[in-house]
């Protein structure tokens, strides 16, 4: 196959003369590899050796092959009656314990980096902990002790799954 390019409104193109295989954008748009429905196999290869990222199209399968993929740590939260606030860089599994009520405090459900957002919660033991949205203390979900509930921002609102022991 040979592999030629072009300039076409800022972009790089390269092209295998009847399909477009990979662009290189002149905005915000980043890069674009194949068209739709006609894509390409990608591969992306790491620092070390025998690690990549691979895209088969004809598969539709994404390949993370020796990469590490990890997830925050759980944190563990202690109340004594007072908030507990989360941000949207808050760690998405929450243990808390209280020796009495209190808030646990979300993000406002709307803005920036929040939609998709869930946060995993866990009540220990102590008091009733009621999760909270941002700046408006709209109560989403009271959480016994030893209940856990899941919360989950659209964008819009959050939403609760809320379950005991």
């Amino acid at each position: 196959m040979a592999l030629h390019t072009k300039w076409s409104s800022g972009d790089l193109i390269f092209f295998d003369g009847t399909q477009e295989i990979f662009r290189i954008k002149n905005s915000d748009e980043g890069i674009v590899a194949g068209e739709s429905g006609e894509g390409v196999d990608l591969t992306f290869h790491g620092d070390t050796t025998g690690a990549y990222f691979h895209f088969d199209e004809s598969a539709d399968l994404v390949d993370f092959h020796n990469i590490k993929v990890t997830n925050q740590d759980p944190q563990a939260q202690t109340s004594t009656g007072a908030n507990i606030t989360l941000t949207s860089a808050s760690n998405r599994i929450q243990f808390l314990t209280s020796t009495g009520a209190f808030n646990l405090i979300v993000p406002t459900s709307s803005g920036a980096g929040v939609a998709g957002i869930e946060f995993k919660v866990l009540n220990s033991t102590g008091g009733i902990c009621s999760v909270c949205e941002g700046t408006t203390g709209t109560v989403i979900v009271a959480v016994g002790a030893g209940d856990g509930t899941v919360v989950v921002s659209d964008n819009t609102e959050w939403r609760a799954i809320l379950g005991s022991t």
